[in-house]
Formats: C-alpha cells, sequence, structure tokens
C-alpha cells in the first residue's frame, strides 16, 4: 500500500472512536508530501528525521509529531502492512524558563510595512486589510490569537468603547476597555468595503468568508516574519511566533509605567485582570523581560527572585526606573 492510501483508514479508525484528529491528519499529509508517496512498507526511520528536523519547531511540537507518526506505523504494523520500524528516539524534555519574544517597535513597524506583499501571496488565504487589524489589534490589547479568531460582532461595542473575550481554560474571560486607537481601527475595518461584502458573523473572516483558523494566521505570519528577517538571536529554536504579540504589549505597557512612573504595585495586578490571568504570578513574569535586552542585568540585580516579590528588591526596582 502506498503511503497516501494508508492515511485515510488510519484516520477514520481513530475518528470512530469520537476523536477529530485533525493535527494527526495535517501531520500525516505533511510527512507524505515531504517524502512521496511511496510504498509504506519503504518508509525508514531516516525518512522520519528528515521530516521532523526541516523545519524550526519547538521541542513539544517535535514530539508531538513523533508520537503522530509512531502510533500510525505501530497501527499498519499490527496489520501485518510492514515489518517493525525503529522509532528514532525523543529527545529528552529540557526545562527551559519562560522566554517569549518581545518584538520592538521597529519590528512591528517592518511587520506591517510587509503585509501588502506578504497578502498577495497565493498561499494567503488572509485579506490585508484583516490581517492588519488583527496584528494590530492583538498588539493593542494584549489577546490571545484564539481570543481574536472567536471574537463576534456582538462582542465589539465601539459605542462605550469595550470588546469581549470568551477565554479559555487558561484565560479568564472578560470584558475589557479599548484604547480609542482600537476602536477607531475596527471601526474603519468594520465599515470598510471589503469587510462589507463579506458576510460572517465573525468579525475576522478569511477571503472565502469562513473563519480564520490559527493554521492559516500562523503560516501567514511565519512568511512575513521571514520577509522582514524578524528573528531571534537567545538561542530559543522556536522563531517569533504571532502569540507573541500578547508579552510584547504586557512588557511595552510596563516599560511606559516605568518612564511614566507610574505605581507598578497598583497597575500590575490591574494588568493582571486585563489579561485575564488567573494569578498575579502569571503577569510579574513579564517584569523581567522589560526591556528584553536588559534580561541578563535584571537575572543579576533579582537573583532570589522566586523567593522575594519583585517590589521589595530596591535595586532591582531603581535599576526599573533609570530604564
Amino acid at each position: 500500500m502506498k503511503l497516501s492510501e494508508c492515511i485515510g483508514p488510519y484516520l477514520s479508525r481513530r475518528r470512530s472512536g469520537g476523536l477529530l484528529y485533525e493535527k494527526a491528519e495535517w501531520t500525516l499529509r505533511a510527512f507524505c508530501r515531504q517524502i512521496g508517496d511511496v510504498p509504506l512498507s519503504s518508509v525508514t526511520s531516516q525518512h522520519v528525521m528528515t521530516f521532523l528536523n526541516c523545519a524550526e519547531i519547538s521541542a513539544n511540537t517535535w514530539r508531538a509529531k513523533h508520537s503522530v507518526l509512531k502510533q500510525f506505523f505501530e497501527f499498519w504494523t499490527a496489520r501485518g502492512v510492514r515489518s517493525t520500524m525503529i522509532m528514532p528516539p525523543r529527545p529528552i524534555a529540557a526545562h527551559r524558563p519562560f522566554l517569549p519574544y518581545i518584538y520592538t517597535r521597529a519590528e512591528i513597524r517592518a511587520l506591517l510595512q510587509a503585509l501588502p506583499l506578504n497578502q498577495e501571496s497565493r498561499a494567503a488565504k488572509i485579506n490585508e486589510k484583516t490581517y492588519r487589524t488583527l496584528i494590530l489589534v492583538l498588539y493593542g490589547t494584549g489577546a490571545m490569537p484564539g481570543e481574536l479568531l472567536k471574537l463576534l460582532r456582538q462582542d465589539v461595542d465601539l459605542a462605550k468603547d469595550f470588546v469581549t473575550l470568551q477565554g479559555n481554560r487558561m484565560i479568564q474571560s472578560r470584558r475589557i476597555p479599548i484604547s480609542s486607537d482600537v476602536r477607531n481601527l475596527l471601526h474603519r475595518y468594520l465599515n470598510s468595503t471589503w469587510r462589507r461584502s463579506v458576510s460572517s458573523a465573525y468579525v475576522f473572516a478569511a477571503k472565502s468568508g469562513k473563519p480564520l483558523s490559527m493554521r492559516n494566521v500562523g503560516d501567514s505570519f511565519r512568511r512575513l516574519r521571514k520577509q522582514t528577517g524578524v528573528v531571534r538571536h537567545d538561542g530559543a529554536r522556536c522563531g517569533p511566533g504571532i502569540r507573541d504579540l500578547r508579552p510584547t504589549f504586557a512588557v511595552h505597557r510596563i516599560a511606559s509605567w516605568i518612564r511614566g512612573k507610574s505605581d507598578l504595585n497598583r497597575m500590575i495586578p490591574d494588568l493582571s485582570a486585563y489579561l485575564g490571568h488567573a494569578s498575579l504570578a502569571a503577569t510579574e513574569q513579564y517584569l523581567s523581560l522589560t526591556p528584553v535586552r536588559f534580561r541578563e542585568q535584571l537575572m543579576k540585580l533579582s537573583p532570589q527572585r522566586r523567593r522575594r516579590r519583585w517590589r521589595d528588591d530596591p535595586a532591582l526596582m531603581k535599576f526599573l526606573t533609570e530604564l
């Protein structure tokens, strides 16, 4: 049997138990495209390694794809279609601290300037105006991309400058105020000729009128990032992504409060509620990233930050106020 002929029956069997297996299907189809539609019996562990290492992905994604392929081959081995294959070993998971990428304002401007060319690509399924608005609202509110993709027209109250975000199992649902810039941006977008021609209950829709998928949004952003040459130099395996606009919003907000000499003891809890964090600690971790180029100095200034609160460290607070 050819590789492509084995994918359909395998997915059908898995889905018969009520599982969606959407990501697994995407992984198997991508694997087939990568190595070619060869006989299943001729697939080797080298084919698997080539596929797993062909793109810049996180360790978690690497292990998830490895697991999908392992289950797929075990399924057909148990049915005698192919002999046992030794899967390449999974790497030992190394603990890495929370380390999102914080975009500079210059990088965000570069991303926006490259949008016209990026969205003209045949692979782009998102209108330029839609994607520009999506990026700016993400940066202007700190919302999760998934929250904005689920945003309905009825969730946007431009008369009172509020947006209702549904949240998820990790982020609390909330009704947040928006700035005049974000309000005007959404008003122009929702009343644009292109958006009025699309019939959709969702605020952000694809060119086809269907709701945007996270895959399409992520793929488009990766192309955009590569076009603008935005890369990270801190040794992290996964490149900057659209999800990093959320911590960028938080860090830029904290930096502006520091420059304005605002009371961080009052502002940090407000920011935590605005972002939908269940605990204040989830927001305080952004403080060590303000700004990203000073992370090493901050680490030296507050080596015991896990045992002490950041606002109780005089040296750290003095350093932050002088940024």
